[in-house]
C-alpha cells in the first residue's frame, strides 16, 4: 500500500503565504523610507534657498537692492535740508 503526503501542498502555500507577507511588508518599509527621504530633500532644499534668497536679497523679504536709485526715509536714508524749513 502507497500513502500519499498530505500536507505537502499545505507547507507550499504557507510558504508561498510567508514570501508574499514578506514581499508586502518589504514593500511598505520600501515606500515608507522614499516618503521620508523625499521629505528631507524638500527640506534640505527649503533651507538651501532661504540662504540663497538671503543672500541675494538681503534679511528684509521687503528690501530690493536697487543701487541706482538711492535710498528713501522709508529705507533708513538721511533728511534734506530742505525738509526742516518746510515742518517750521
Amino acid at each position: 500500500m502507497v500513502s500519499l503526503d498530505t500536507t505537502k501542498p499545505i507547507t507550499a502555500g504557507i510558504r508561498e503565504i510567508v514570501i508574499t507577507l514578506f514581499q508586502a511588508v518589504g514593500l511598505v518599509i520600501l515606500v515608507a523610507f522614499a516618503a521620508v527621504l523625499g521629505g528631507a530633500v524638500v527640506e534640505i532644499g527649503e533651507r538651501a534657498w532661504k540662504r540663497v534668497k538671503g543672500a541675494l536679497f538681503g534679511t528684509d523679504p521687503h528690501l530690493l537692492h536697487l543701487p541706482d536709485l538711492g535710498r528713501t526715509m522709508a529705507d533708513g536714508g538721511e533728511k534734506k535740508d530742505g525738509d526742516e524749513k518746510r515742518k517750521a
